[in-house]
């Protein structure tokens, strides 16, 4: 039988990773850096931190967040500075361009060199996408307001609310995937120097923006 709440929490979950924000610019950013390994990487990442959060939200640790106010601060300022570091890291790379993929060759762009990431570039972008997500209070408190609309009386709350989690992250994972593939194939126009350094300074420059709202973000 279907699980009509289930299907409608899914078609939430579709509805928020769809929503343009901090998560969707760090996968962008990785595939301009990495290539589509790596926005693959950082929304692996990010699908991880649901799991963390919806663990946090049914053994109560997320009530802290809204109990109290230290730590509610805390995790978001360390949030904040996770995003703005990254913005930071666009930026100085817009600045360089030191992302190119294209080689001169008689004086034409020849095609894209191979830019798999090495494991531990790929950690890398891996830890970034958990980390800007398992960092961010709001997404926490988020979860601990949802995910109990959700399960049913005599449920085991945590093993559903991973249920729910694991819906959300193959919704997300899903989505960033393709929108890293599709980067993936724009490579050839999205390599050029002026392309690529705009996109890094605007993706940068989100991120920073997401950064410094959260830092403003209230309960």
């Amino acid at each position: 039988m279907i699980d009509g709440r289930l299907i409608a929490f899914a078609g939430l979950a579709l509805v928020l990773v769809l929503t343009p924000g901090a998560n969707i610019m760090l996968v962008i950013r990785s595939s301009l850096g990495g290539g589509p390994r790596a926005g693959i990487a950082a929304a692996l990442g990010i699908a991880l931190g649901h799991f963390v959060h919806a663990s946090a939200s049914a053994l109560g640790l997320s009530l802290l967040l809204r109990t109290s106010d230290a730590a509610f601060t805390v995790m978001k300022i360390l949030g904040a500075a996770y995003l703005a570091y990254l913005g930071v890291r666009s930026l100085l790379a817009a600045r360089h361009g030191r992302a190119r993929t294209f080689d001169a060759v008689e004086g034409e762009e020849a095609e894209v060199r191979s830019e798999a990431p090495t494991p531990r570039r790929s950690r890398r972008f891996l830890l970034d996408g958990f980390l800007c997500n398992v960092l961010n209070p709001k997404v926490a408190l988020f979860y601990l307001a949802l995910l109990p609309q959700f399960v049913d009386p005599g449920e085991p709350v945590l093993a559903k609310s991973l249920l729910l989690a694991g819906v959300h992250a193959c919704i997300s994972v899903s989505w960033q995937s393709v929108l890293s593939l599709s980067l993936g194939r724009m490579r050839p126009w999205l390599a050029r120097p002026v392309v690529y350094r705009s996109l890094e300074a605007l993706t940068g420059c989100l991120l920073v923006g997401f950064g410094i709202r959260l830092a403003l973000a209230t309960r």
